[in-house]
């Protein structure tokens, strides 16, 4: 029996914020906020996670470097990582 994908506006968009130490994580359809360290020993379990959540969106803004080991594991699990510009965020929000 096939399936049909669930809509992208059905799935859930989360946010990470990256720095040197730890990766904020915000789930934007549930009050769910965690925290994980920021090295690559930790990301497989992260992957594990947000595979289950099967979000639409993994938004990051680019944070001088650290936050390319991630994008990377993100990238290569195939999950839908989206890499932001901070400044046209803030732009953005002023506009």
């Amino acid at each position: 029996m096939i399936t049909p994908k669930t809509a992208a506006a059905d799935r859930p968009v989360l946010g990470i914020d990256v720095s040197k130490a730890l990766l904020d994580l915000s789930c934007d359809t549930s009050a769910e906020s965690w925290q994980v360290a920021n090295r690559q020993t930790e990301f497989g379990a992260l992957i594990t996670r947000l595979r289950a959540l099967a979000p639409a969106r993994i938004i990051l803004e680019a944070s001088g470097g650290y936050e390319m080991p991630l994008v990377t594991a993100l990238s290569t699990a195939r999950l839908p990582v989206c890499l932001v510009n901070p400044k046209r965020v803030r732009d953005f929000a002023k506009g």
